[in-house]
């Protein structure tokens, strides 16, 4: 299952499909995305953790 049809099967969420696909740029390619989100320090997911854990 992707991204897309995940959120197909939540109630709502043909607004936010709307709104992804005006958004959309297609001349952006996997690899810039990847290439981007490299510059991120940390970890997402020892991020999340750690934020639940504060609110707990």
């Amino acid at each position: 299952m992707d991204f897309i049809d995940f959120i197909q099967e939540k109630e709502g969420a043909e607004s936010f499909l709307r709104y992804i696909k005006e958004k959309a740029d297609r001349s952006i390619t996997l690899a810039q995305v990847r290439q981007e989100l490299s510059s991120i320090k940390g970890n997402l997911s020892e991020i999340i953790s750690r934020q639940r854990e504060e609110r707990v």
